[in-house]
Order: C-alpha cells, then sequence, then structure tokens
C-alpha cells in the first residue's frame, strides 16, 4: 500500500469512534464488526485507520459513560459529543470546514489522531456537559443526515451485518 499523507483528521476520528459507539450499543453485534464496516468505509476517503486504535478509543469512550452512570442516555451523550466535533473546535469555537488554504476535512500529512488524546477529548467534554457548558444539539441536526464529513452519512444510512467482521 502507498503512503499517501492523507491521514484522517484527529476530529474526525473521534466523530467515527463515537459513531462505532453509538452503533455497538444500538445493536447485538460484536464491536469488532462494527468497528471493521467503519474503519473500511473510511478508507475509501484517507488512509487507512486501524481497527484495533478505533476500538481502543470506543472501548473507552463506553468504560467512561459507564463509570460517569449515564445509564440510558449513553447514545444522546455520545449524538452531543459527535454534533459538538463536527460543529466546534473543542476550545468551543465554530469549526471553520473551508477556507482560503484549505479544508478541515481534507486528510493531514502526519497523523494525528492518537488514542489518548481522543479519550481525554471525550472526558472533558462529558465533563463539561454535565456541567452545562456544552453547546446544545440543534434540535434540527441529525446526524444520519450531516453530510460535513466524506463518506459517513452513507455509512450512517445502512447497517452492520455479522459479515462485517469476516
Amino acid at each position: 500500500m502507498a503512503l499517501t499523507l492523507n491521514h484522517c483528521p484527529d476530529w474526525i476520528f473521534d466523530v467515527v469512534a463515537s459513531v462505532v459507539a453509538i452503533e455497538f450499543l444500538r445493536s447485538p453485534l460484536p464491536l469488532a464488526s462494527v468497528a471493521q464496516r467503519f474503519r473500511e468505509g473510511m478508507a475509501e476517503v484517507y488512509d487507512e485507520i486501524e481497527t484495533d486504535r478505533l476500538m481502543a478509543v470506543t472501548e473507552n469512550m463506553i468504560l467512561f459513560l459507564n463509570e460517569a452512570e449515564v445509564g440510558d442516555a449513553s447514545v444522546d451523550v455520545l449524538n452531543s459529543f459527535c454534533f459538538f466535533r463536527i460543529k466546534f473546535q473543542m476550545d468551543k469555537s465554530p469549526r471553520k470546514l473551508g477556507g482560503l488554504f484549505g479544508s478541515a476535512i481534507k486528510g493531514e500529512k502526519v497523523q494525528n489522531h492518537d488514542i489518548a488524546k481522543s479519550i481525554k477529548r471525550f472526558k472533558a467534554f462529558l465533563f463539561s456537559l454535565k456541567n452545562g457548558g456544552m453547546p446544545s444539539v440543534s434540535s434540527d441536526w441529525n446526524l444520519e443526515k450531516d453530510d460535513t464529513i466524506p463518506k459517513l452519512s452513507s455509512l450512517l444510512s445502512t447497517k452492520t451485518s455479522i459479515l462485517d467482521g469476516l
């Protein structure tokens, strides 16, 4: 496989990990099957995301939601994190997707997504959300209809099959 220098930006990686967690929580399928499908789908746009890396972040998100005793609201929290990462920078300033010199969705030359940093961002988000310090999800926003991230909306429109993990 040729080195293309087209790594998934960290904010998109965070969204994909959250989406994997949402689908895993909603389905009876193993996490590996869900992660594999999203890894393959995102590989059509960016350099390959390692399944183990994606699963590690997803597992830690779910464990932290459990530790924080979020319970039945877990999917809503993950959805809110997706909204936040798509629409805002971590400092809560609006995300600028296009600009004079490039695009926020364009692949990056170096891999910036990191398991520990993704988990740290999610924990900071959840802490701030619990304390009322996060922007609210717009009532008209729907993750399945948001086409900000290439390929993600089409991946969301189909569900994971038991065969995806094979």
